[in-house]
């Protein structure tokens, strides 16, 4: 949860403590409080998932780049191979080449799985030259890997845009519920909030 979005929750929530230490002796006022108390509870419930969902972005993010780590000097060591099978094979030749650096996450993907499927197809080949026999089936896991990576990193994020959103909008709901249109509530000299009844 953002600065802004935080100081408008603690603006909604003092509203409701002035209410309860004050309370309502019409039905109308007192339903009022009780949906507001309803989308604090809400609201807090989706500051944690907002945060939750940061957590597992950040977790999915590292746990990828270290597998970009693992992956990386296996492709770097099949385009040594490959330049070196070029001799028994000229088509070879410049046909493996490393994912750009900084590339995006679904071009490394997409380089690597090419990479891996030439050199399946030339896998005999490949080994002649020094590739070691397992090396094909650890990168296919590490690249699995990533991509699940991927998977829950794009998924938390959407979990976050979708709580926060839904967090403005009950914040949103909550001040005009009170009638508060100003970015702050002003404390009275006697200490009471300076604010709008319910309607």
């Amino acid at each position: 949860m953002d600065g802004d979005v935080q100081r408008k929750v603690e603006m909604v929530d003092r509203v409701l403590d002035f209410t309860l230490a004050h309370p309502f002796a019409e039905a109308s006022g007192q339903a009022a409080a009780a949906r507001l108390q309803e989308g604090l509870t809400r609201g807090e419930a989706l500051a944690v998932q907002q945060r939750s969902s940061e957590f597992g972005a950040r977790a999915a993010n590292a746990r990828r780049s270290q597998l970009r780590g693992q992956a990386t000097p296996m492709l770097r060591h099949l385009v040594r191979v490959a330049e070196d099978a070029s001799g028994d094979d000229p088509a070879l030749s410049g046909k493996l080449g490393m994912p750009p650096q900084n590339g995006s996450h679904p071009a490394f993907v997409t380089t690597a799985r090419t990479m891996v499927k030439v050199a399946s197809a030339n896998r005999d080949l490949f080994v002649k030259h020094c590739m070691p026999e397992s090396m094909l089936d650890e990168l296919g896991q590490v690249l699995n890997q990533y991509e699940r990576a991927t998977e829950v990193a794009n998924g938390a994020k959407r979990d976050r845009i979708a709580a926060r959103g839904e967090l403005e909008a009950l914040v949103a709901a909550g001040l005009t519920q009170t009638g508060v249109r100003r970015p702050s509530v002003h404390l009275a000299a006697a200490g009471s909030y300076s604010v709008s009844r319910y309607s």
